[in-house]
């Protein structure tokens, strides 16, 4: 990660701290789950 970390540094790529989000791979894969209408079993 360091490494990346200091090339996009160096690109000028960065954001400010106000506006910097994590990111979760899953997420996209969660949501879909929770958003599944339920069948009537449940």
């Amino acid at each position: 990660m360091l490494p990346l970390a200091c090339y996009l540094l160096a690109a000028g790529k960065t954001v400010a701290v106000e506006k910097a989000e994590p990111v979760y791979l899953r997420n996209e894969v969660a949501w879909k789950k929770t958003s599944r209408p339920r069948s009537e079993s449940q």
